[in-house]
């Protein structure tokens, strides 16, 4: 699984999607699609309850800022990371350009786990820009 790669974008455990899918900043496409799967107990079970959508961010303007030591703090350009929408249907072209549209937005959280810090970030559907 990709991670969210900065973590820059957090503001305590909610995720920042607002300034995350920024579209005066940034720009998606997708580079993997797969069958999200339901958990019961922590164990996988065969009903598909949406899809994992792995993005890659191919703009990012934003200025991040430097950090206490005075390093500049890389941008999301060329990163990978994953999210789920829950449209079981979705079926796009790898590479085809998308954009999130805030009201259709589920979940965005951060958490820690034995992995580090993870974030889920769960859409209803992602929009094909044309």
């Amino acid at each position: 699984m990709a991670r969210l790669p900065n973590q820059y974008l957090f503001v305590k455990s909610i995720v920042d999607v607002k300034r995350l899918f920024d579209e005066a900043t940034k720009s998606y496409v997708v580079v993997e699609s797969r069958d999200a799967f339901e958990y019961v107990d922590g164990k996988k079970t065969e009903k598909i309850v949406g899809k994992n959508i792995t993005l890659m961010c191919t703009r990012d303007d934003e200025d991040y800022g430097t950090t206490k030591t005075g390093k500049k703090i890389a941008n999301l350009k060329y990163k990978q990371f994953d999210i789920k929408i829950s449209n079981t249907n979705f079926d796009v072209l790898l590479g085809t350009k998308v954009k999130l549209d805030p009201n259709k937005l589920e979940k965005a959280v951060a958490y820690r786990n034995d992995f580090g810090e993870q974030v889920s970030i769960v859409y209803s559907d992602l929009d094909i820009v044309k």
